[in-house]
């Protein structure tokens, strides 16, 4: 993925000095929203923190949809239409086990398939598979036909840029809340493919997975 959208770069820059045309693709905006059409399963109110201590995070029973909340209530980083969020959630409470795309704006989730993709998801992940006891994957992928449509051949920086910002944002979150992101080496065409993704004009750049326990 990221060699094709180098060339253009190179392309482009060699063209300009031949005096060619804007080389920018002449694309429709392929964002209308994550690639889901199903309805939106709002996430509710982020869990506050509790006066004089840290707040319940984490229940007894496990990771909630609360506390999912309250990882994803992140102030959008520059670019953040660039950048799309999935969420592999195999048990988190009251929530159904699934994979979700993330609507910043709305704070809510759409459901993409509601089945648990662990072992599918583990195969594309280097070397072991996913951490033992993560409650959920957060899977970033970046909008790069829609970067170099709106910025032409650098946009694509900008696109890698801003998931860089989501990821350090999500582990952040997470080390607020008293968890730990592994971030994952993957292979990309699986996980594209997992995603619905065709690898070129939306690609996957990051996993992390969220595990109980302190940040390393």
């Amino acid at each position: 993925m990221d060699p094709v959208w180098e060339l253009y770069h190179e392309n482009s820059k060699n063209g300009r000095r031949l005096g060619a045309e804007d080389p920018r693709p002449s694309l429709p905006d392929p964002r209308s929203g994550p690639p889901s059409r199903r309805p939106l399963v709002a996430l509710g109110p982020p869990l506050q923190q509790e006066a004089g201590g840290a707040a319940p995070l984490v229940s007894a029973r496990g990771f909630t949809r609360t506390a999912l909340s309250r990882l994803l209530a992140i102030p959008p980083p520059a670019d953040a239409d660039l950048v799309l969020l999935a969420i592999h959630a195999p048990a988190v409470i009251d929530l159904t086990v699934g994979l979700y795309f993330f609507d910043p704006g709305a704070h809510a989730l759409a459901l993409e398939k509601s089945r648990d993709l662990s072992a599918r998801l583990a195969s594309a992940v280097l070397p072991a598979g996913l951490p033992a006891g993560s409650p959920l994957q957060v899977l970033i992928a970046s909008e790069l036909g829609l970067a170099a449509a709106r910025h032409g051949e650098r946009g694509y920086r900008r696109a890698l840029m801003a998931a860089g910002a989501w990821s350090q944002a999500v582990a952040d979150a997470a080390a607020g809340m008293g968890l730990r992101t592994d971030r994952l080496d993957f292979y990309d065409r699986e996980v594209d493919d997992l995603l619905g993704l065709d690898g070129l004009t939306r690609g996957t750049v990051a996993v992390l997975a969220i595990v109980p326990g302190e940040r390393g």
